[in-house]
């Protein structure tokens, strides 16, 4: 018996690269789909996001000056926002302070 497993074709198991490359595309899919039904701003300053909307809660992380961010849900100053992560690029969500976030510059298109 031992000797007909040598015979049965091995499995091949992804690279390193390949599963990066596959969890990279998933996630723009997922940022794609979000973005669809969903408005989405810039960071306008250096700023904190915190695990609930008030101002003494748990930093998460802090995003970085003209860091895209998209909006879940509004708090009166507060803003629930889905982002992928400048440290490992998954998926993260917290609250950002309203103040510190900016509509998102249309590039203009020039004529030919």
């Amino acid at each position: 018996m031992g000797e007909a497993r040598n015979w049965l074709p091995k499995t091949e198991y992804a690279t390193k690269q390949e599963v990066e490359t596959l969890i990279k595309e998933q996630f723009g899919i997922y940022e794609k789909k979000l973005k669809e039904g969903k408005e989405f701003r810039i960071t306008s300053r250096v700023c904190k996001v915190m695990s609930k909307s008030r101002l003494k809660s748990f930093v998460i992380e802090k995003l970085p000056v003209d860091f895209e961010v998209t909006i879940l849900q509004v708090n009166h100053k507060w803003i629930y926002v889905s982002y992928f992560s400048p440290i490992d690029n998954l998926p993260q969500t917290g609250w950002i302070m309203k103040k510190y976030l900016d509509k998102p510059k249309m590039i203009k298109k020039g004529r030919h």
